[in-house]
């Protein structure tokens, strides 16, 4: 009888162990969901702005407007009718990966940008240290286009994002 209830308990927890490291691997293949809501003003409607500033949410879906903690603030040019290095991409959804190497350090990279490439969240505190690419900060300037803790802004991404193989895909939706 003690064996039995040995042999049947170690089935039950050959099971249960399963089910438990059957969870993260599933877990890593949840897109990693990105809200970007571009403010809106007099300039940027008349198309005469030198930068767009917005806020960067963490959300769980894209159909809610539940966001998750406080928002990054982003750094974009303006929109020039897409044209690459010197646009803000249009809105929609995009999808890309994380990589990291060179002095930028851990970024988000967008594969699926309408005829654009190599599109970025990366870290950089004025427009001159963009080429069409979305740059996070924690704050912006009062006057111009600025942000600050550009460094610290992608450690909180990177931190939310928690996947150390890189490998969760990452949506962003992009809104004005």
């Amino acid at each position: 009888m003690h064996s039995r209830r040995r042999f049947l308990g170690g089935i039950y927890l050959g099971l249960l162990g399963g089910a438990l490291l059957f969870r993260p691997a599933a877990a890593q293949f949840r897109p990693f969901r990105l809200k970007l809501i571009r403010e809106q003003n007099l300039a940027s409607l008349l198309g005469i702005n030198d930068c767009i500033i917005g806020k960067l949410y963490f959300v769980e879906r894209f159909t809610s407007n539940e966001t998750i903690g406080r928002a990054i603030r982003t750094l974009e040019l303006p929109y020039r009718n897409n044209l690459n290095e010197i646009s803000a991409i249009p809105p929609g959804i995009y999808h890309g990966l994380p990589r990291s190497d060179g002095s930028l350090g851990w970024r988000i990279q967008f594969s699926d940008t309408p005829s654009r490439k190599l599109i970025q969240i990366h870290p950089g505190n004025i427009t001159e240290q963009t080429r069409g690419c979305i740059l996070a900060g924690l704050s912006t300037a009062k006057a111009g286009c600025k942000v600050s803790s550009s460094r610290d802004a992608m450690t909180k991404i990177k931190l939310r994002y928690a996947d150390a193989t890189n490998s969760r895909p990452v949506e962003l939706q992009v809104v004005e």
